[in-house]
């Protein structure tokens, strides 16, 4: 089993009040600038991911966003970058835990990537009903 973390030192929320894991306030606000560029299908999203985790290199959401970007490219070719942000994240939440949100994140992410999208989706929908205001896990959620 993954560890949920509750090192409050480390446990920043987004702008909506999601919990992540971070020492970085500043990558919190970094992954929001990425994730509002994902949701609006912004050209700059890869380079606004990639500042969040150059802020952060093991910032789980950003890892998933990633992951997740990669997969609604919807070709085969982006499998293996998919699969890579997915076991980046996985080392990170394995080395430093994270949050219930994290953590299904992670799941909903390894789930897409074995092929069970719909697993994924219900994931995700647990996440927005301890945090309906979560915009990651909603853009995802519908996507699927």
């Amino acid at each position: 089993m993954i560890p949920l973390h509750v090192n409050a030192k480390s446990l920043r929320h987004d702008c909506r009040g999601a919990p992540v894991t971070t020492t970085s306030p500043h990558a919190v606000e970094l992954l929001d600038h990425a994730v509002h560029g994902f949701v609006a299908h912004r050209k700059d999203t890869a380079q606004r991911i990639d500042s969040a985790l150059a802020e952060d290199p093991e910032l789980v959401p950003a890892l998933c966003l990633r992951g997740f970007a990669y997969k609604a490219l919807a070709s085969q070719q982006f499998d293996a970058d998919a699969q890579q942000n997915l076991s980046a994240a996985q080392r990170a939440f394995a080395a430093h835990g994270g949050s219930r949100r994290e953590s299904r994140l992670v799941r909903a992410l390894e789930r897409w990537c074995a092929g069970e999208p719909l697993a994924a989706a219900h994931l995700l929908e647990q996440t927005l009903r301890e945090h309906p205001r979560d915009l990651l896990s909603f853009k995802l959620a519908l996507f699927l």
